[in-house]
């Protein structure tokens, strides 16, 4: 009797637990928006600066490099970090979620952007199917590499952001 009592708790916890996904989260706190993908964040009681993963976003400045992922567009990097301001506030709680590296050669901690705990709203995502970015497959953190395909793929499906052509650019003016 005692041990279907206990298996039958342990239904009802894993039910009840919602997906295995938003287990995984750590809440954080937004201190600062530096660009569209890069971030200050509070992580673990300290400061840390934080990438967004999967995403490749367009530079304000421009430089010479030989960085084949370095993109310049000033007005669609502008457009970017101002999405990430109005949906990143500082001192908002946000989700993260770490894939296989946390972090990058740079020292930046390398997150998915939840924008709730219940892991619904996923802001690499957001910015991929907006088309403020290029998608930006790195190896090992893949684990939602579908999925942000799927977000790139209907941005420049709909001629969104840098998918949006010259052509259509002039036909709305």
């Amino acid at each position: 009797m005692m041990k279907n009592a206990r298996l039958l708790i342990l239904l009802i916890l894993l039910l009840l637990g919602g997906s295995t996904l938003a287990a995984d989260l750590v809440e954080s706190q937004v201190k600062q928006v530096i660009a569209g993908d890069i971030y200050k964040l509070k992580y673990q009681g300290t400061i840390v600066p934080a990438r967004l993963i999967g995403v490749n976003l367009p530079k304000e400045k421009k430089k010479k490099t030989a960085d084949a992922d370095y993109f310049y567009n000033p007005e669609l990097a502008g457009k970017a970090k101002i999405l990430a301001i109005q949906k990143l506030l500082a001192g908002q709680n946000v989700y993260l979620e770490f894939d296989r590296a946390r972090r990058d050669r740079d020292g930046y901690l390398l997150v998915y952007l939840w924008l709730d705990k219940e892991a619904t709203e996923m802001f690499n995502e957001i910015l991929l199917r907006e088309g403020y970015g290029r998608l930006k497959v790195v190896r090992p953190n893949i684990r939602y590499e579908k999925r942000l395909t799927e977000a790139s793929q209907e941005a420049e499906k709909m001629g969104r952001g840098i998918w949006e052509t010259t052509e259509r650019s002039i036909r709305r003016n």
